[in-house]
């Protein structure tokens, strides 16, 4: 079975490293099926590839970056394949499914987000308007999209909106397990909570379309209450910025930046020790944050933006913010703060939701799914 992966890992020293929760799909699949895995590859270790990859089972085929090159490699790559999946939505994972059609070879897509949507909503958030050209762009990635769901034998995906969206052009559309790694034993960490201290945590990628900097316009308006206080944990290209601005405005004391920390027991204590969790997006498929969250049993707030609100409903496992309105962040945050029954029931709600979802995990999932067909 092949892979086609949508994100790049490391070679140093003739050892391969990767994500740690793509680490434990990946070692789900092997025990059982043979994997060739097509993806980028870097010679430079990114801080957040973590795991070395040490099972066996696994082939990696490094993808070329010239598009002749990648062509004839991915052909090559495909001739004797029985089912691929590719995972979307990127160019090469597009390119290697238009071969797959040539080839009349099976394939299955994993969307964690919408194509068309993600593109139009980043142009507009970085220049404001869509010009002809990113027009143009647009149809092309929607003609794209719709060719080559329409004869995927399965697609996989994160969420409400996706479905129903690709649910119009494919009968056989399944919300996938999600790819996350909580292991029972995390939930025994030894973790207190400050006392007479309500933490707000955000864990993400520090980029103006995650809302980041509206919650630090939020954040300001807490700089005197003696009991609010907030943890950004994640890296990203606006972090330098983030962390310029909360010495401008004096939020130090207010505020923490904790930087990149990798999925395991010290990002879960941060979960454990926060009474409210905050993503302010301005678009999202389902992030992983949140089946993080609701498993430590942190009340989410967040905006109902693309899938959110298909899974997450309003004063029962979430509450909504506007996007782009620190307004908005600031009055939610205060109401959760002084609410302690909301807060307990946003817990035990999000306990019940996410003990559902995480009933069997991904990599299992998507073998059950690839053998039926």
């Amino acid at each position: 079975m092949n892979i086609v992966f949508h994100s790049t890992i490391s070679k140093v020293d003739n050892k391969y490293y990767i994500k740690d929760v793509f680490y434990k799909y990946l070692k789900g699949l092997c025990k059982e099926k043979a994997i060739t895995l097509i993806t980028p590859v870097s010679n430079k270790r990114g801080h957040f590839h973590t795991k070395e990859i040490d099972f066996k089972g696994l082939i990696i085929k490094s993808i070329p970056n010239n598009p002749i090159k990648k062509t004839r490699f991915l052909y090559q790559c495909f001739s004797k394949s029985d089912f691929t999946l590719i995972f979307m939505p990127t160019i090469t994972g597009a390119l290697s499914a238009f071969i797959l059609l040539i080839k009349k070879k099976k394939y299955i897509l994993y969307f964690g987000t919408d194509w068309v949507k993600i593109e139009k909503d980043n142009i507009i958030l970085s220049k404001g308007k869509l010009d002809f050209f990113n027009k143009l762009k647009l149809q092309a990635i929607s003609f794209i999209d719709r060719n080559i769901s329409k004869k995927a034998k399965l697609i996989l995906v994160t969420g409400g909106q996706l479905k129903e969206k690709y649910s119009k052009l494919n009968s056989n559309v399944v919300n996938t397990k999600p790819i996350i790694n909580i292991s029972n034993s995390v939930l025994k960490l030894d973790v207190h909570k400050e006392k007479n201290k309500f933490n707000v945590l955000f864990v993400g990628k520090i980029a103006k379309a995650k809302g980041i900097f509206d919650l630090l316009d939020c954040i300001k308006n807490f700089n005197s209450h003696n009991s609010i206080y907030f943890t950004i944990v994640g890296d990203g290209p606006d972090l330098q910025e983030l962390k310029e601005l909360i010495k401008l405005n004096k939020l130090d004391e207010r505020v923490k930046t904790l930087g990149y920390i990798k999925n395991g027991p010290k990002l879960f204590k941060e979960y454990m020790k926060a009474d409210a969790f905050v993503l302010p997006s301005y678009f999202e498929g389902f992030p992983r944050v949140f089946y993080e969250a609701m498993r430590f049993d942190v009340p989410i707030i967040t905006t109902p933006v693309n899938s959110i609100p298909y899974l997450l409903n309003e004063n029962e496992t979430a509450l909504f913010i506007k996007v782009g309105d620190p307004k908005s962040i600031e009055d939610v945050v205060t109401k959760l703060y002084n609410d302690k029954d909301l807060q307990e029931k946003l817990r035990n709600n999000g306990k019940q939701l996410v003990k559902a979802i995480l009933d069997e995990p991904a990599w299992r999932q998507h073998l059950r799914l690839t053998n039926s067909l």
